[in-house]
């Protein structure tokens, strides 16, 4: 009798630990699911910033006569901080409106078109996502030709 003694409540730890294995992987599977839900929004600015980045490309090609009007704030500055005046062409002025409605801390102050050399056009998407300290940014160039 004094080995079942020895024995009480081994079942009870036993099954402590269980709970505590499982507990550990739940939460491990709730961090990566957390993880992939940031991810999926990470992919889904980049791809709307390359979209609207096209978009105004688009415009440029289809309005090539008034193409210097394009450039907004071209100089660079710090990041996305760039200087320079802004544009008052009715398309960027269009753009930057949809730009800041698509995507999160992305002010019409932030966004960069440079037209360069033989109509090499710059342009520089930028966002901040929430809860993140540093902003993002994506940028494409183009040949505007004539």
């Amino acid at each position: 009798m004094s080995a079942s003694l020895n024995q009480r409540g081994s079942v009870l730890i036993e099954s402590l630990i269980a709970i505590l294995i499982f507990s550990i992987g739940l939460l491990a599977m709730v961090g990566l699911q957390a993880d992939a839900i940031k991810n999926t929004s990470e992919a889904l600015y980049r791809a709307q910033a390359g979209y609207l980045a096209e978009q105004i490309i688009g415009f440029m090609w289809a309005d090539r006569d008034n193409l210097s009007t394009y450039a907004n704030h071209p100089t660079p500055g710090t990041l996305c901080a760039p200087q320079g005046p802004a544009s008052t062409n009715t398309n960027v002025l269009s753009w930057l409106n949809e730009i800041s409605s698509e995507l999160p801390n992305a002010g019409a102050a932030r966004q960069s078109i440079d037209i360069g050399n033989a109509n090499l056009v710059t342009v520089t998407v930028c966002w901040q996502p929430p809860q993140d300290p540093s902003p993002h940014l994506f940028t494409t160039t183009a040949q505007i030709g004539g």
